[in-house]
């Protein structure tokens, strides 16, 4: 629930990281147009969520925190990136393994 009343449009929300959280993104321009992100939180379990690399966020939860287990979470969650004028499939795909890894980095050097 938020305070937007009728005839408003909320534009912004922030959300202050937590303690054990990483997120990574690739973007382009002023405006900041995304080409794929990844946001972990390490709390018990490693959790992480890729954006801009499928029709909506995707959840994945590796084994564990390393970068192969990361990788290979990313791998097996059917990815079907799209394909435009800012990158290819293929190219949103490696980002995808890249930024989950790098995300749960900073999420495990914040623990």
């Amino acid at each position: 629930m938020t305070a937007v009343g009728s005839g408003e449009l909320l534009t912004k929300i922030t959300i202050p990281a937590g303690k054990r959280d990483g997120f990574a993104a690739i973007t382009l321009g002023v405006d900041g147009t995304c080409i794929a992100n990844a946001a972990a939180s390490l709390n018990g379990s490693l959790r992480i969520v890729l954006g801009c690399v499928d029709a909506v966020p995707v959840a994945v939860l590796p084994a564990s925190t390393g970068d192969a287990a990361v990788r290979e979470a990313v791998r097996g969650a059917a990815l079907e990136p799209p394909s435009d004028v800012h990158a290819s499939s293929e190219y949103r795909m490696h980002l995808a393994e890249v930024l989950a890894v790098r995300a749960a980095r900073q999420a495990a050097e914040r623990s």
